[in-house]
């Protein structure tokens, strides 16, 4: 599979990343709901969301989210705890 397409390439369609972003959300949430926490891990760790907002896309608590980072091993940021 190629690179993630960004959002720039669709100017008309989209005003910003975070215009981009809610739609690409809301399309995994309906077509792949079990990919929600996968999606959510990536932002994280792209930094494109916080900590809370990425449990929130999930579906998770916060110390839920937490947990499932601990369990893949993803660092949490010291700003972030």
């Amino acid at each position: 599979m190629g690179d993630i397409v960004v959002y720039k390439e669709f100017p008309k369609l989209y005003k910003n990343k975070d215009e981009f972003l809610r739609d690409a959300y809301e399309a995994i949430a309906i077509l792949k709901p079990e990919k929600k926490i996968e999606f959510a891990i990536w932002l994280y760790k792209e930094g494109i969301v916080s900590l809370e907002r990425a449990s929130e896309i999930a579906g998770l608590s916060l110390f839920e989210f937490k947990e499932v980072l601990k369990v893949k091993g993803i660092k949490i940021e010291i700003d972030d705890i």
